[in-house]
């Protein structure tokens, strides 16, 4: 199973809150929606394995491609989708409808604007990712730059 993210647009830090980036969604099975995410900071070395640039809390996970599988989440109270980037903990597919609500996960949407609608989408890819550990089969998700926008 694959399921595939395109960050598209950065989002302005509205007063009081933090910046974010919001993607597109897109799975091998034909799930379509759209994502949110923390704010994308550039590694200033990547040849490291810390990034000097992480925020805790406040920035997105480095863009590559990354082992997928279900694990329960006590703060959620349910299984949901994890993988492992590097620097970052506990990082999961979740609802969510600003990047304050984040911490480095990805919530995942049917709506763009506002973001929004996300259970649905959540629980697909639970259910999906399901299946496919029950076939046995490696499940993955790949985060790419896409930036419509200019840097």
């Amino acid at each position: 199973m694959k399921v595939n993210v395109v960050r598209r647009w950065r989002i302005p830090a509205p007063l009081g809150g933090e910046a974010g980036t919001k993607g597109e969604l897109s799975c091998d099975w034909g799930l379509k929606g759209f994502t949110l995410e923390d704010e994308v900071r550039m590694d200033p070395d990547p040849s490291t394995p810390e990034n000097e640039a992480k925020v805790y809390g406040k920035t997105a996970v480095p863009a590559g491609t990354y082992r997928l599988y279900l694990k329960y989440s006590p703060h959620f109270q349910r299984e949901l989708p994890h993988f492992d980037p590097p620097g970052f903990t506990d990082t999961m597919i979740h609802g969510a409808n600003t990047p304050v609500e984040l911490k480095g996960c990805i919530a995942v949407g049917r709506r763009l604007q506002p973001f929004g609608d996300c259970a649905p989408v959540v629980n697909e890819i639970v259910s999906q990712l399901r299946l496919a550990e029950e076939r046995s089969e490696e499940s993955s998700i790949t985060i790419e730059e896409g930036f419509a926008d200019p840097t």
